[in-house]
């Protein structure tokens, strides 16, 4: 037993098989591989970086948007409820012919060929005194 564990411990090894060409082909293919392997993954996580910036942007973007719309409606609710206003303001004003009316009564009325209280009375006052001279004469 003790010449076996003797032989065992100063045994040579066996030697290992030389790589031949195919070996050196086979490891070099391998490591072409790995390295592009290693590119595409690297190529993957900028291109997922990427796209999770992108995402932040557009979210970014599209809350603005929204904000913007929702101006708008309120611009445009405060410009519809003006113009419902403008409106009921304008029926209340008096359409054409109503105004033509009213002209045609002015005209034959004409308030500046009218005479106040007191130009009445001097025109009477008038009269009696050139009465009274023409009768007392």
């Amino acid at each position: 037993m003790l010449l076996t564990m003797a032989q065992q411990l100063f045994r040579r090894k066996p030697e290992e098989p030389k790589p031949d060409k195919e070996s050196y082909e086979l490891a070099r293919r391998l490591r072409t591989l790995e390295e592009r392997y290693l590119t595409l993954e690297r190529r993957s996580q900028v291109t997922e970086e990427n796209m999770i910036e992108n995402n932040h942007t557009l979210t970014k973007e599209i809350k603005l948007i929204n904000e913007d719309i929702r101006e708008i409606k309120k611009s445009l609710a405060e410009l519809s409820e003006k113009m419902n206003s403008l409106i009921t303001e304008l029926q209340d004003f008096s359409r054409k012919d109503e105004v033509e009316v009213l002209k045609k009564y002015l005209d034959y009325w004409d308030p500046l060929k009218s005479v106040t209280q007191e130009q009445v009375e001097a025109i009477v006052k008038e009269a009696l005194e050139s009465q009274k001279e023409r009768t007392g004469n």
